[in-house]
């Protein structure tokens, strides 16, 4: 959705992310989810660019993977409507049939997939009644996984303070420059917005839930720092920023998950680590 500057910044800031680090080291879902809606979103993005010779075929190869997002993690599907806003402006304002076929064909595949394995056609809404129930008035959930929609970017801050101002500030020049702006950032701003307001939404909220967010947020700080703060400032104070940077988040990634020992990343818990809290 960048030029290559940008993705090698990308991958600069992402490398010492401490959610991603944290996540990595859990034996859970997470981390796994947040590379294949990665995948998933990156071969979305060269179907939707591809020409029409080769659409076809590169849509029916990115099925594959945002069914598989969805056999990871279900709630996935709530970035569809950000998803399809994205290609609708890499496409020059317009919709294709394919576009929202894809997204059908993803959750069909997924659903069959889910009823071949386990046998059953109902079993899948079985585990959503499970969920639910599991959820709804648990006391961890209402102690730790509740609160007003913002808790999670500033849960955000707690774990990543400079990145996450960074793409803050970088959100506010793209509103004001959105006519400017080339449609992969335009999609890469909507897609960042969308899944950030559904994790914001949604009544479990946790951090470890907004991981995918997490590379999205990188890439638009990325996008700022090559082309709004190295041409102010030069390569020299960029190599220092992203250094500084680098060795401030393993700092946080130290203190909070391997001296803190947090577990599950929860504003308390991260709080408590980071003695911001008495």
């Amino acid at each position: 959705l960048g030029d290559v500057r940008t993705a090698l910044a990308a991958t600069a800031l992402s490398v010492t992310s401490p959610l991603q680090l944290a996540l990595g080291r859990r034996a859970l879902s997470d981390e796994m989810f947040c590379a294949v809606f990665l995948f998933a979103l990156w071969a979305l993005v060269r179907a939707a660019r591809a020409d029409p010779p080769s659409r076809a075929r590169r849509y029916a190869l990115s099925v594959v993977p945002t069914a598989f997002v969805l056999s990871v993690k279900e709630t996935s599907l709530l970035a569809a409507p950000g998803v399809l806003a994205a290609i609708y402006l890499l496409r020059g304002r317009r919709f294709e049939r394919g576009d929202l076929l894809l997204v059908v064909l993803a959750v069909v595949i997924w659903y069959l997939g889910f009823a071949l394995l386990s046998g059953s056609a109902s079993t899948l809404f079985e585990v959503f009644g499970a969920e639910n129930v599991g959820t709804k008035n648990a006391p961890y959930v209402e102690g730790y996984n509740s609160g007003p929609p913002h808790r999670i970017l500033s849960d955000f801050f707690l774990v990543a303070p400079l990145t996450t101002a960074i793409a803050l500030i970088a959100v506010a020049f793209a509103l004001f420059e959105w006519k400017e702006l080339s449609p992969g950032l335009r999609a890469l701003l909507v897609v960042l917005v969308w899944t950030l307001v559904a994790t914001s939404l949604s009544p479990v909220k946790n951090l470890r839930y907004a991981v995918n967010s997490d590379g999205l947020i990188r890439a638009l700080a990325a996008w700022f720092v090559v082309e709004r703060f190295l041409p102010a400032f030069g390569r020299s104070w960029g190599v220092a920023l992203a250094a500084g940077n680098a060795l401030y988040e393993l700092w946080i990634f130290h203190r909070a998950f391997i001296t803190g020992g947090v577990y599950d990343p929860v504003t308390a818990e991260l709080a408590r680590a980071l003695s911001m809290t008495p």
